[in-house]
């Protein structure tokens, strides 16, 4: 990805009103719900993290990666 996607990427952050969102989606939190708690995950295009960290407080090993 280039200097200009992290740009537009950063921008679309510092303008969401939703940004401080913390709760993991619905769905990835009723996945976890029954969800065994241990082994590895990736979150891809994480964004602030949100899902990353629901699935650590889980007790996941959690790798996440944004270019924001």
């Amino acid at each position: 990805m280039s200097d200009a996607d992290r740009d537009r990427w950063e921008a679309r952050y510092e303008d969401d009103p939703g940004a401080d969102r913390t709760d993991p989606d619905p769905l990835l939190a009723e996945a976890l719900a029954h969800a065994s708690g241990s082994g590895r995950a990736i979150d891809l295009a994480c964004g602030r993290g949100r899902h990353a960290i629901a699935l650590a407080k889980a007790g996941y090993e959690v790798e996440a990666v944004d270019i924001s």
